[in-house]
Protein backbone atom coordinates (compact mmCIF):
# COMPACT_ATOMS: atom_id res chain seq x y z
CA UNK A 1 0.00 0.00 0.00
CA UNK A 2 1.35 3.47 -0.84
CA UNK A 3 0.79 6.77 0.93
CA UNK A 4 -0.24 8.23 -2.41
CA UNK A 5 -3.01 5.63 -2.84
CA UNK A 6 -4.43 6.32 0.61
CA UNK A 7 -4.04 10.02 0.05
CA UNK A 8 -6.09 10.09 -3.12
CA UNK A 9 -8.94 8.29 -1.40
CA UNK A 10 -9.01 10.65 1.56
CA UNK A 11 -8.68 13.63 -0.78
CA UNK A 12 -11.88 12.57 -2.47
CA UNK A 13 -13.59 12.52 0.90
CA UNK A 14 -12.36 15.85 2.25
CA UNK A 15 -11.26 18.89 0.20
CA UNK A 16 -8.73 19.89 2.88
CA UNK A 17 -6.56 16.94 1.99
CA UNK A 18 -6.14 18.02 -1.63
CA UNK A 19 -3.56 20.55 -0.47
CA UNK A 20 -2.14 18.38 2.26
CA UNK A 21 -1.33 15.57 -0.14
CA UNK A 22 1.08 17.74 -2.10
CA UNK A 23 3.46 17.40 0.82
CA UNK A 24 3.26 13.62 0.83
CA UNK A 25 4.03 12.68 -2.79
CA UNK A 26 4.22 8.97 -2.08
CA UNK A 27 7.49 9.12 -0.15
CA UNK A 28 6.51 6.23 2.06
CA UNK A 29 5.88 2.84 0.58
CA UNK A 30 4.54 -0.30 2.17
CA UNK A 31 4.54 -3.27 -0.16
CA UNK A 32 1.07 -4.31 -1.33
CA UNK A 33 2.34 -7.89 -1.55
CA UNK A 34 2.61 -8.38 2.21
CA UNK A 35 0.20 -11.21 2.98
CA UNK A 36 -2.14 -11.07 5.94
CA UNK A 37 -3.43 -14.25 7.53
CA UNK A 38 -7.21 -13.83 7.49
CA UNK A 39 -8.21 -17.20 8.84
CA UNK A 40 -10.83 -19.67 7.64
CA UNK A 41 -13.94 -17.59 8.38
CA UNK A 42 -12.72 -14.45 6.64
CA UNK A 43 -11.34 -16.44 3.71
CA UNK A 44 -14.72 -18.11 3.17
CA UNK A 45 -16.41 -14.70 3.17
CA UNK A 46 -13.93 -13.46 0.57
CA UNK A 47 -14.49 -16.42 -1.75
CA UNK A 48 -18.26 -15.88 -1.67
CA UNK A 49 -17.82 -12.58 -3.52
CA UNK A 50 -16.04 -14.25 -6.45
CA UNK A 51 -19.16 -15.13 -8.45
CA UNK A 52 -20.89 -11.76 -8.21
CA UNK A 53 -17.66 -9.90 -9.03
CA UNK A 54 -17.12 -12.09 -12.07
CA UNK A 55 -20.72 -11.70 -13.24
CA UNK A 56 -20.62 -7.92 -12.79
CA UNK A 57 -17.39 -7.77 -14.80
CA UNK A 58 -19.02 -9.66 -17.68
CA UNK A 59 -21.85 -7.12 -17.75
CA UNK A 60 -19.65 -4.00 -17.77
CA UNK A 61 -20.40 -3.01 -21.36
CA UNK A 62 -24.14 -3.40 -20.84
CA UNK A 63 -23.97 -1.39 -17.63
CA UNK A 64 -22.10 1.39 -19.40
CA UNK A 65 -24.92 1.54 -21.96
CA UNK A 66 -27.55 1.63 -19.18
CA UNK A 67 -29.11 -1.54 -20.51
CA UNK A 68 -32.18 -1.85 -18.28
CA UNK A 69 -32.39 -5.62 -18.39
CA UNK A 70 -28.71 -6.08 -17.53
CA UNK A 71 -28.84 -3.44 -14.81
CA UNK A 72 -31.88 -5.03 -13.14
CA UNK A 73 -30.31 -8.46 -13.43
CA UNK A 74 -27.00 -7.42 -11.87
CA UNK A 75 -28.68 -5.39 -9.12
CA UNK A 76 -31.08 -8.20 -8.24
CA UNK A 77 -28.20 -10.69 -7.99
CA UNK A 78 -26.30 -8.47 -5.55
CA UNK A 79 -29.44 -7.92 -3.48
CA UNK A 80 -30.48 -11.57 -3.49
CA UNK A 81 -27.03 -12.78 -2.40
CA UNK A 82 -27.00 -10.14 0.34
CA UNK A 83 -30.44 -11.15 1.58
CA UNK A 84 -29.35 -14.81 1.52
CA UNK A 85 -26.34 -13.79 3.67
CA UNK A 86 -23.88 -14.88 1.01
CA UNK A 87 -22.31 -11.40 0.83
CA UNK A 88 -21.29 -10.20 4.29
CA UNK A 89 -18.94 -7.60 5.77
CA UNK A 90 -15.27 -8.50 6.11
CA UNK A 91 -13.92 -6.19 8.78
CA UNK A 92 -10.30 -5.04 8.49
CA UNK A 93 -7.91 -6.86 10.80
CA UNK A 94 -4.85 -4.65 10.43
CA UNK A 95 -4.08 -0.98 9.70
CA UNK A 96 -2.82 -2.05 6.28
CA UNK A 97 -6.36 -3.17 5.31
CA UNK A 98 -7.31 0.26 3.96
CA UNK A 99 -9.81 -0.95 1.34
CA UNK A 100 -8.03 0.42 -1.72
CA UNK A 101 -6.18 -2.69 -2.89
CA UNK A 102 -6.52 -6.46 -2.80
CA UNK A 103 -9.87 -8.19 -2.39
CA UNK A 104 -11.41 -5.23 -0.54
CA UNK A 105 -10.55 -2.92 -3.39
CA UNK A 106 -11.96 -5.43 -5.89
CA UNK A 107 -15.25 -5.79 -4.01
CA UNK A 108 -15.59 -2.03 -3.61
CA UNK A 109 -14.81 -1.30 -7.26
CA UNK A 110 -17.58 -3.61 -8.50
CA UNK A 111 -20.12 -2.57 -5.89
CA UNK A 112 -19.38 1.07 -6.70
CA UNK A 113 -19.82 0.44 -10.42
CA UNK A 114 -23.30 -1.02 -9.86
CA UNK A 115 -24.36 1.79 -7.52
CA UNK A 116 -23.00 4.50 -9.81
CA UNK A 117 -24.84 2.99 -12.78
CA UNK A 118 -28.07 2.83 -10.80
CA UNK A 119 -27.61 6.48 -9.83
CA UNK A 120 -27.07 7.47 -13.46
CA UNK A 121 -30.24 5.72 -14.51
CA UNK A 122 -32.13 7.09 -11.49
CA UNK A 123 -31.32 10.68 -12.47
CA UNK A 124 -32.21 9.99 -16.07
CA UNK A 125 -35.60 8.56 -15.08
CA UNK A 126 -36.31 11.56 -12.85
CA UNK A 127 -35.43 13.93 -15.68
CA UNK A 128 -37.76 12.05 -18.04
CA UNK A 129 -40.57 11.93 -15.48
CA UNK A 130 -40.46 8.15 -15.01
CA UNK A 131 -40.87 8.39 -11.25
CA UNK A 132 -41.92 4.80 -10.63
CA UNK A 133 -38.70 3.45 -12.18
CA UNK A 134 -36.69 6.15 -10.38
CA UNK A 135 -38.20 4.91 -7.11
CA UNK A 136 -37.11 1.39 -8.01
CA UNK A 137 -33.54 2.63 -8.53
CA UNK A 138 -33.62 4.42 -5.18
CA UNK A 139 -34.60 1.19 -3.44
CA UNK A 140 -31.87 -0.77 -5.23
CA UNK A 141 -29.17 1.73 -4.28
CA UNK A 142 -30.34 1.79 -0.66
CA UNK A 143 -30.01 -1.99 -0.39
CA UNK A 144 -26.83 -2.60 -2.40
CA UNK A 145 -25.02 0.08 -0.41
CA UNK A 146 -25.56 -2.11 2.67
CA UNK A 147 -23.32 -4.76 1.12
CA UNK A 148 -19.69 -4.78 2.33
CA UNK A 149 -20.40 -1.43 3.93
CA UNK A 150 -17.99 -1.92 6.80
CA UNK A 151 -15.10 -3.48 4.90
CA UNK A 152 -13.14 -0.24 5.30
CA UNK A 153 -13.56 3.46 6.05
CA UNK A 154 -13.60 4.02 2.29
CA UNK A 155 -16.46 1.58 1.68
CA UNK A 156 -18.39 2.93 4.68
CA UNK A 157 -18.17 6.51 3.48
CA UNK A 158 -19.16 5.69 -0.10
CA UNK A 159 -22.09 3.55 1.05
CA UNK A 160 -23.44 6.14 3.49
CA UNK A 161 -23.07 8.88 0.89
CA UNK A 162 -24.89 6.78 -1.73
CA UNK A 163 -27.72 6.06 0.70
CA UNK A 164 -27.97 9.72 1.67
CA UNK A 165 -28.15 10.63 -2.02
CA UNK A 166 -30.95 8.09 -2.51
CA UNK A 167 -32.91 9.63 0.36
CA UNK A 168 -32.55 13.11 -1.13
CA UNK A 169 -33.78 11.92 -4.54
CA UNK A 170 -36.75 10.23 -2.88
CA UNK A 171 -37.63 13.47 -1.12
CA UNK A 172 -37.58 15.17 -4.55
CA UNK A 173 -39.97 12.75 -6.25
CA UNK A 174 -42.08 11.73 -3.26
CA UNK A 175 -45.04 14.02 -4.10
CA UNK A 176 -45.17 12.53 -7.59
CA UNK A 177 -45.49 8.91 -6.43
CA UNK A 178 -48.61 6.95 -5.65
CA UNK A 179 -49.10 6.15 -1.97
CA UNK A 180 -48.21 2.46 -2.34
CA UNK A 181 -45.03 3.40 -4.22
CA UNK A 182 -44.04 5.81 -1.46
CA UNK A 183 -44.63 3.14 1.18
CA UNK A 184 -42.43 0.69 -0.75
CA UNK A 185 -39.58 3.20 -0.75
CA UNK A 186 -40.08 3.96 2.95
CA UNK A 187 -39.78 0.25 3.69
CA UNK A 188 -36.61 0.02 1.59
CA UNK A 189 -35.09 3.01 3.39
CA UNK A 190 -36.01 1.40 6.69
CA UNK A 191 -33.78 -1.55 5.73
CA UNK A 192 -30.72 0.70 5.42
CA UNK A 193 -28.09 -0.42 7.90
CA UNK A 194 -26.34 2.22 10.01
CA UNK A 195 -23.72 1.43 12.62
CA UNK A 196 -21.50 4.40 13.47
CA UNK A 197 -20.35 2.63 16.63
CA UNK A 198 -18.90 -0.20 14.53
CA UNK A 199 -16.88 2.32 12.49
CA UNK A 200 -15.66 3.92 15.71
CA UNK A 201 -14.81 0.56 17.29
CA UNK A 202 -12.92 -0.54 14.15
CA UNK A 203 -10.82 2.63 14.12
CA UNK A 204 -9.99 2.27 17.83
CA UNK A 205 -9.17 -1.43 17.39
CA UNK A 206 -6.82 -0.71 14.48
CA UNK A 207 -5.17 1.96 16.60
CA UNK A 208 -4.44 -0.64 19.28
CA UNK A 209 -3.11 -3.09 16.68
CA UNK A 210 -0.84 -0.47 15.15
CA UNK A 211 0.59 0.43 18.58
CA UNK A 212 2.09 -3.06 18.74
CA UNK A 213 4.31 -2.29 15.71
CA UNK A 214 4.28 -5.91 14.57
CA UNK A 215 6.56 -5.06 11.63
CA UNK A 216 9.06 -2.28 10.97
CA UNK A 217 6.94 -0.81 8.17
CA UNK A 218 3.55 -1.17 9.91
CA UNK A 219 1.11 1.71 9.52
CA UNK A 220 1.07 3.78 12.70
CA UNK A 221 -2.36 5.07 13.74
CA UNK A 222 -2.75 7.77 16.40
CA UNK A 223 -3.03 6.34 19.93
CA UNK A 224 -6.46 5.01 20.88
CA UNK A 225 -7.37 8.00 23.05
CA UNK A 226 -6.36 10.44 20.32
CA UNK A 227 -8.20 8.33 17.74
CA UNK A 228 -11.40 8.65 19.78
CA UNK A 229 -10.98 12.43 19.92
CA UNK A 230 -10.32 12.62 16.18
CA UNK A 231 -13.53 10.72 15.40
CA UNK A 232 -15.58 13.27 17.32
CA UNK A 233 -13.87 16.35 15.92
CA UNK A 234 -15.95 18.23 13.37
CA UNK A 235 -12.99 19.88 11.63
CA UNK A 236 -9.42 18.67 11.46
CA UNK A 237 -6.86 21.41 10.93
CA UNK A 238 -3.27 20.45 11.54
CA UNK A 239 -0.09 20.69 9.47
CA UNK A 240 0.76 17.64 7.42
CA UNK A 241 4.36 16.57 7.79
CA UNK A 242 6.08 13.80 5.87
CA UNK A 243 6.77 11.58 8.86
CA UNK A 244 6.47 7.85 9.40
CA UNK A 245 2.97 8.43 10.78
CA UNK A 246 1.62 10.14 7.62
CA UNK A 247 -0.31 7.13 6.34
CA UNK A 248 -1.80 6.47 9.77
CA UNK A 249 -2.90 10.10 10.09
CA UNK A 250 -4.60 9.95 6.70
CA UNK A 251 -6.35 6.72 7.56
CA UNK A 252 -7.48 8.15 10.91
CA UNK A 253 -8.98 11.09 9.01
CA UNK A 254 -10.76 8.70 6.63
CA UNK A 255 -12.38 6.96 9.61
CA UNK A 256 -13.42 10.34 11.05
CA UNK A 257 -15.13 11.29 7.80
CA UNK A 258 -16.81 7.87 7.47
CA UNK A 259 -17.98 7.94 11.09
CA UNK A 260 -19.50 11.40 10.86
CA UNK A 261 -21.15 10.67 7.50
CA UNK A 262 -22.77 7.61 9.06
CA UNK A 263 -24.10 9.77 11.90
CA UNK A 264 -25.60 12.19 9.37
CA UNK A 265 -27.21 9.32 7.49
CA UNK A 266 -28.70 8.00 10.72
CA UNK A 267 -30.24 11.41 11.37
CA UNK A 268 -31.70 11.57 7.86
CA UNK A 269 -33.23 8.13 8.26
CA UNK A 270 -34.83 9.07 11.57
CA UNK A 271 -36.36 12.12 9.92
CA UNK A 272 -37.78 9.98 7.11
CA UNK A 273 -39.19 7.44 9.56
CA UNK A 274 -41.03 10.25 11.29
CA UNK A 275 -42.41 11.44 7.95
CA UNK A 276 -43.45 7.90 7.02
CA UNK A 277 -45.29 7.43 10.30
CA UNK A 278 -47.27 10.60 9.66
CA UNK A 279 -48.32 9.52 6.18
CA UNK A 280 -49.57 6.07 7.21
Amino acid sequence: MRARTVGYIVAALSPFWLLALIAIQGRFFVSPYVEVEYGTDASNKIFKYAHIIRYTSLQEKNLDKLDKRALNDVASRWIRQYQDKVLTDILPISPEDDGTIGFRGEIEAHRRRVISTLNRDMLQQIEEGNYELAAERIMQVAEIANIAKYNSAYSSFFASTAQSFAIKQFETIQPKLENDQRQNVYRALDRIVTNPELIKHTAERLSVVSSRRLTDDAVQFPAKGEMTLILNTTAREFPIQTTEDTIGILQAESYRIAYQQELRLESELNRNRLTASRTN
